[in-house]
């Protein structure tokens, strides 16, 4: 039987609650080109955020994205991720050649994954590394490329360990990190992505992405109800049980999706305002905890 704990009274697992009815989705374009027919159903979802980054689609996915949303385009909200490999231009090149592509500024630029040049540092070159990036990142705001920065991390314990240093706290602040969700998230990972967003401000700029880890088929055969309180549908799907889960793992208020099917959409946007089983989300979460502590 499910729990009839509402979770708009209740405290989200690892973080502050998010109204659910305050949830958005945004249509990630990883694996997924941007077909009109599906922007055109997101909007009627209000599905209005669009989730890209200068290396997807080898790089052309700002024109792409352009292209196939013509006059539609000012109806998304578009946030776009720049790097820092060695291979690829400067931050702010990368930014200024997505608006160019965009034919205006995104909303918000996110730092893609810091972790993987940060695990080839040491700390004080992390420090200075962030510091600097920090800096670049306030001047994109400054200048109008953006309207705001952040992080996205699929692993977000190397940032993590800047959190309390000077370089992090002494340089300008993200409003926004993006981070992994739901629950295949491990442990580790999991808890690095709730200290990280607790140093966001605002509920609105805690995002998730990937909640099904690139794998959806893992949770096919997996009896998510329980994690449903009464007030949720009857034999609800695996998946958009999952999302409706993994606003909570961490707690997020967006999560990116990437779907090229109208009826998945449909699905997972009903799935935004379904209530989960506080309780049972707790002692899942104790449970991974639990278990990951015993693996080491």
């Amino acid at each position: 039987m499910r729990g009839r704990r509402g979770e708009n009274r209740a405290r989200a697992v690892g973080g502050r609650a998010v109204c659910r009815s305050h949830r958005r989705l945004a249509l990630g374009l990883f694996r997924t080109r941007p077909h009109r027919t599906l922007l055109e159903h997101a909007l009627s979802h209000g599905v209005t955020d669009v989730d890209v980054a200068t290396t997807y689609h080898h790089g052309q996915v700002h024109k792409l994205l352009a292209q196939a949303a013509g006059e539609l385009l000012d109806r998304f909200t578009i946030s776009t991720k720049v790097s820092s490999q060695a291979r690829l231009p400067t931050l702010a090149e990368q930014a200024k050649r997505a608006a160019g592509d965009l034919g205006r500024a995104p909303a918000v630029i996110l730092v893609h994954n810091p972790e993987h040049l940060l695990r080839d540092l040491d700390h004080d070159q992390a420090c200075r590394w962030w510091t600097a990036t920090a800096e670049t990142m306030s001047g994109l705001v400054t200048s109008g490329m953006c309207r705001s920065w952040g992080v996205a991390c699929w692993d977000p314990r190397p940032v993590r360990d800047l959190l309390g240093t000077p370089a992090w706290t002494q340089a300008p602040q993200p409003s926004v990190a993006m981070v992994r969700a739901g629950l295949l998230v491990p442990a580790d990972v999991l808890t690095a992505s709730e200290e990280l967003l607790q140093r966001i401000p605002h509920t609105a700029g805690r995002w998730g992405m990937s909640p099904f880890a690139g794998a959806p088929h893992l949770l096919d055969d997996i009896n998510l109800a329980p994690f449903l309180t009464e007030d949720a549908p009857q034999a609800a799907a695996p998946l958009p049980t999952a999302l409706a889960v993994a606003f909570h793992l961490p707690g997020v208020s967006r999560i990116a999706i990437g779907t090229v099917s109208p009826t998945h959409l449909d699905q997972l946007a009903t799935a935004r305002t379904w209530p989960v089983n506080q309780q049972r989300l707790s002692a899942y979460r104790r449970k991974l905890m639990a278990r990951a502590g015993s693996a080491r």
